[in-house]
């Protein structure tokens, strides 16, 4: 169930409340199915209130889509704290892929949320932020353990798993998106020998932390 917050973070009536409760609960719904094509006055007949209900509570749709996508970024970063809890590095990478692809990816408002990650684009900044320091933490384990390559950051995954997203959006089997996507992120023989001895003692310094870990440069991975 969406968490309800009102937007001026006044409280609200209990009516109020309960329409808002029910305006969302139908844009969520909708969004799952039509993504960022969502119409104002579908939310309203599915909430069983009027189009101007769903006015006052969301003068326009950009805010909407805020709500939206904000819920969105919270589940996703429930997913990775979830799999944070697996002690096997790579089966926590490995948990939170296949979770993403097999549930989440398939809702068509999340795909399209994730389409626009770039700055001034994405919705909700600072939700985004939050789930790539999570992925920061997921990749971390695994790059200490050698279990994933070393130039793969949250940032990174991020955008795979957009990419991912519209793979699924087109009907690509969702169990072989999740396997491409997982093969590429482990580490090749270039960087088995790069980085001898990675993985020996995941108790060690953090691989992001060596001076010799790869940098990434725009186009040139």
């Amino acid at each position: 169930m969406i968490e309800i917050v009102s937007p001026d973070a006044r409280p609200l009536r209990a009516d109020a409340r309960r329409n808002r409760e029910r305006i969302l609960e139908a844009a969520n719904g909708v969004f799952a199915e039509a993504g960022s094509g969502i119409q104002m006055d579908l939310v309203a007949r599915r909430a069983g209130v009027g189009v101007g209900t769903v006015y006052r509570h969301f003068p326009d749709k950009e805010r909407l889509l805020v709500e939206l996508a904000s819920y969105r970024f919270r589940a996703c970063v429930q997913e990775a704290e979830r799999a944070l809890m697996i002690d096997d590095p790579w089966a926590a990478v490995e948990s939170f892929v296949r979770q993403i692809a097999d549930h989440r990816l398939l809702d068509a408002g999340l795909r399209d949320v994730l389409a626009m990650l770039q700055p001034g684009r994405c919705h909700c900044p600072a939700e985004r932020d939050e789930l790539v320091a999570r992925l920061d933490e997921l990749l971390a384990r695994a790059h200490r353990a050698g279990a994933v390559r070393h130039d793969v950051r949250g940032a990174d995954l991020l955008a795979l798993i957009s990419g991912a997203g519209t793979a699924i959006g087109q009907g690509i089997y969702t169990r072989l998106v999740a396997d491409v996507l997982l093969a590429g992120l482990r580490p090749t023989p270039a960087e088995d020998a790069a980085f001898p001895g990675v993985g020996a003692d995941a108790a060690g310094d953090p691989v992001g932390d060596s001076p010799d870990r790869p940098v990434a440069v725009a186009g040139h991975r």
